[in-house]
């Protein structure tokens, strides 16, 4: 198939691609060449197998990107290659054996540094090979090497309390480098703007320069280490041409001067270079910080270790130092002498004695793809900590259809009462324990830190009097007006606490007195001794809240949360996803965002890409491999019964609703083989209705829910179940044994995401209700709030000749649009789990008069949209069933 450019450009893909995966590369190819941003929607099914439900072919969009990416860069580099061995010339003197000699001279320097490299790399993996045959995997991991760090039950487990002090702390002791790497982290863009007006700039701007000599790369994104580890697998399985394709140097005749030798340069067999990067948590080989468990006690401990006056004895032995390079080195090479995913990055690293987390920056440069979890690439902190910079790279993003929610979650921040009630206490303990032993200005701080939590726990507790169960916004300076704390320099209280590390401190503290109680004896022990009891690490959380307290913008709001169940709760909430998307679209070449079920596209471009110029962002939607006839579309407003169903919050509790509600589940998985999955609006509503079935009695004695569970096996998720193999492996053997199964879960919950219910699976996909959140909800009322404002300036704008009451009557209407496009992006990914290559088939069923509605069933995916045949006002439920089936008996038959 030939591009736009009439190129019939070869991908390397290892089997024959569908001719909509071959139109997928070509349009990732143009998009990524032209420098553009790209959302692609192809709902081509998937290589994800998780938890292995049903063999898949591989032939799909993982290994799509993967034959697109290496095959793009492959070929850019080719190019990069030719233009730089050009010589530049200054007139026409010198005679064309020379200037070809001295391209020959240049292009030859570059292959055989190329060689070396590949020749070391082939070095590596004989010796892997042949590690393996002589000594099997197993004992290779058993082995211990004598670098390794000391086992759980080592003595040097035994801390004193004195690592639990703050280092004495003076107030020109964060004045000499008063702008750290991430001093923009976290500042609002208002905050940021007004810095940088007065001259200020974060040393991450100021070291910019020294990134810019990296190699170009993809740089590869998706939601989980799962699902990186799928696409890394998958690069593997195939074989790309070097980046330096082999040529010719030919001799010129012999009339002319000195000339070089007729030489042939063969191709250099070129492994492509992938790199995996993750957090401490992830790479962390040092059993003393790794058994730390949560993350922000293992990067404070980690960076704890490095300080300048850390005893030598004491440092992490595994920390890179100048000393240890080759050891770095040799990291390197290992982790590209073949394709490696996280986990094997930590074992090169346990192996050979060297940090992974550290040594893995040695191979971002040389790295051709990268890859990451979303947490990482969207922090500006996190991906500064890494070494990794997006500039003029290509970022793809793939699952994206849900990138702005992990935008927002990243940069959002709850703590509850309890929270903060838990941090006061044991900031009191800890100044109690250690108060003659503190020097400096610790004293200081850690008593304004202690006032500045009274103040905001007074405030929670007087809300929480006058609107216990109301949902309500925040003013940042009413948090502190209790107790004096308006007048702490809460930038100062800031700085603090991220110099001295008391949060780490007291956190590590406490984890030593949990240990020091689990091995004490329980009798008779001194209540005046009594210790504050082992929690999750308050402190740290309560430091990322002032973080956003200290610089409050328009970007977010403070709300006042009232939960049905547990204590009141603060939330700092990020209105504005672009805000810190922005610093990676505007530094990247490309920006591409893919996923299976993309859409309401238009969301994406006004809530991501809204500064851009509209020519420079593309959307495109491919369609499904599947044929249309595999496919039924099925819209159902009313059941056997005739009784309209609308599941809107006023009449979905209904009792005509929910039995209607439940005859049209029983009459579909009598008609729909194998399995069926039903998903709900919420969990609570899941749950209301599965009791009412329990009780409500059919004619013939039997209530809803035995007449269920005659037809097929009936599973049930819930928000509280952890073991989703156990459900799903249940689910499978009832249809693997006949009866048939059906799964009732919600949308957006945990069965929405991730899983493929394949084939027998998933015959039937059922969608009940259109799952709006709250909107009166003081977080849907924030994100209105701002939608319909942002909205109202974008048209002040663009259209000034609107009157105020046209602008407010279209701001209005993107609000409505902006909730319809966030809950079918649900609906759409649980539409997703079925159908999931070209040979299966399925029915999609949805239960609601609404989705009738034109502003609902545009936003179907056009695979879905196009498969509805009969309008369901024209057609009654048992015209639909006799459709159902026929569809079924066609395919079975």
């Amino acid at each position: 198939m030939q591009d736009a450019e009439g190129i019939d450009r070869d991908f390397h893909h290892p089997y024959k691609p569908y001719g909509i995966q071959q139109a997928f590369m070509q349009e990732l190819y143009r998009c990524v060449n032209e420098g553009n941003v790209g959302i692609f929607e192809s709902p081509t099914g998937t290589v994800r197998r998780f938890l292995h439900l049903a063999p898949l072919p591989t032939n799909l969009p993982i290994l799509t990107l993967d034959v697109f990416s290496v095959t793009w860069l492959r070929e850019h580099k080719r190019t990069l290659f030719e233009n730089e061995t050009e010589v530049d010339v200054e007139g026409d003197d010198e005679p064309a054996w020379f200037i070809q000699h001295t391209k020959d001279e240049k292009r030859n320097a570059v292959l055989k540094q190329r060689a070396e490299t590949e020749a070391r790399l082939e070095k590596i993996r004989k010796g892997e090979k042949k590690s393996k045959e002589l000594a099997q995997l197993q004992d290779l991991k058993s082995k211990k090497t004598k670098t390794q760090g000391p086992s759980s039950g080592s003595k040097e487990d035994d801390e004193s309390e004195d690592a639990f002090i703050v280092d004495p702390y003076e107030e020109n002791e964060g004045s000499s480098n008063p702008q750290s790497s991430s001093d923009f982290e976290g500042l609002s863009a208002a905050t940021v703007e007004l810095m940088k007006k007065f001259g200020h700039s974060s040393a991450a701007q100021q070291e910019d320069d020294s990134n810019a000599q990296d190699e170009l790369k993809i740089i590869y994104s998706s939601r989980t280490h799962s699902q990186i580890t799928q696409f890394v697998n998958e690069l593997g399985r195939v074989s790309f041409p070097s980046s330096i394709l082999p040529a010719q140097v030919v001799g010129l005749t012999s009339s002319e001067p000195q000339q070089p030798d007729g030489e042939v340069d063969a191709e250099v067999n070129e492994i492509v270079k992938s790199l995996t990067l993750g957090s401490r948590k992830n790479l962390c080989i040092n059993h003393k910080v790794s058994r730390l468990g949560a993350a922000p006690l293992i990067n404070d401990r980690c960076m704890e270790l490095q300080e300048p006056g850390t005893p030598k004895d004491q440092k992490c032995p595994y920390l890179p130092t100048r000393e240890t390079q080759h050891l770095v080195n040799d990291f390197r090479d290992h982790t590209h002498a073949a394709i490696r995913d996280i986990e094997d990055s930590a074992k090169i690293g346990k192996k050979i004695g060297i940090c992974p987390y550290y040594a893995s920056r040695s191979s971002i440069k040389p790295s051709e793809i990268v890859t990451l979890p979303y947490q990482l690439l969207l922090q500006k902190s996190a991906r500064e900590a890494l070494g990794l910079s997006v500039k003029g790279n290509v970022v793809i993003i793939d699952e994206a259809h849900n990138l702005m929610d992990a935008i927002t979650n990243i940069h959002s921040i709850r703590v509850s009462l309890d929270q903060f009630l838990a941090a006061e206490d044991d900031l009191i303990c800890y100044h109690t324990k250690f108060r003659s032993r503190l020097k400096g200005r610790n004293l200081v701080y850690i008593k304004q830190i202690t006032r500045l939590l009274s103040a905001i726990i007074a405030y929670l507790k007087s809300y929480a009097e006058k609107s216990a169960k109301s949902d309500g916004f925040v003013n940042p300076s009413d948090l502190l007006a209790e107790k004096g704390a308006d007048q702490i320099n809460i930038h100062a209280v800031l700085r603090y606490l991220k110099e001295s590390k008391l949060p780490m401190k007291l956190e590590s503290w406490r984890a030593h007195l949990k240990k020091k109680a689990h091995s004490a004896p329980r009798k008779g022990v001194d209540p005046s001794n009594a210790e504050p009891e082992a929690r999750e690490e308050t402190l740290t959380h309560v430091q990322n809240f002032l973080h956003a307290l200290a610089n409050p913008s328009a970007e977010g709001r403070f709300l006042y949360i009232a939960p049905k169940n547990g204590p009141p709760c603060l939330k700092y909430l990020l209105l504005d996803p672009s805000y810190h998307f922005r610093e990676i679209v505007e530094e990247a070449r490309a920006v591409i965002l893919a996923g299976g079920t993309m859409s309401p596209m238009d969301d994406f471009k006004s809530q991501l890409f809204g500064y851009l110029e509209p020519g420079r962002v593309h959307t495109f939607s491919f369609p499904h491999v599947v044929s249309q006839k595999n496919i039924l579309g099925w819209p159902l407003f009313s059941g056997p019964r005739k009784v309209l169903m609308e599941f809107t919050f006023q009449k979905r509790s209904t009792v005509s609703t929910m039995t209607e509600l439940g005859d049209t589940i029983v009459a579909l998985c009598r008609h729909i083989p194998d399995g069926v999955v039903v998903f709900f609006p919420s969990y609570a509503y899941l749950e209301e209705v599965a009791k009412f079935w329990q009780k409500c009695r059919h004619s013939s004695g039997k209530t809803l829910w035995q007449r269920l569970e005659s037809t097929k096996g009936v599973f049930l998720d819930s928000p509280t179940n952890s073991n989703i193999e156990e459900i799903l492996d249940s689910y499978r053997a009832s249809i693997d044994g006949g009866k048939g199964a059906v799964l009732f879960s919600v949308v957006g919950g945990k069965m929405s995401e991730g899983i493929n219910f394949s084939d027998r699976l998933g015959r039937g996909v059922v969608v009940v209700g259109l799952p709006y959140p709250n909107l009166n909800s003081a977080e849907a009322m924030a994100k209105s709030q701002w939608v319909e404002q942002s909205a109202y300036e974008r048209l002040s704008q663009t259209q000034p000749q609107l009157d105020e009451r046209a602008r407010r009557g279209k701001a209005a209407l993107v609000k409505a649009d902006f909730w319809s496009g966030e809950m079918m992006r649900k609906v759409n990914q649980s539409i997703g789990r079925a159908i999931r290559h070209q040979n299966d088939y399925a029915a999609i069923v949805l239960l609601d008069r609404r989705f009738g509605q034109e502003k609902i069933g545009r936003r179907l995916p056009a695979w879905i949209a196009g498969s509805v045949c009969v309008k369901p006002a024209d057609e009654s439920f048992e015209t639909g069933i006799q459709r159902l089936t026929s569809f079924f008996r066609l395919h079975e038959g």
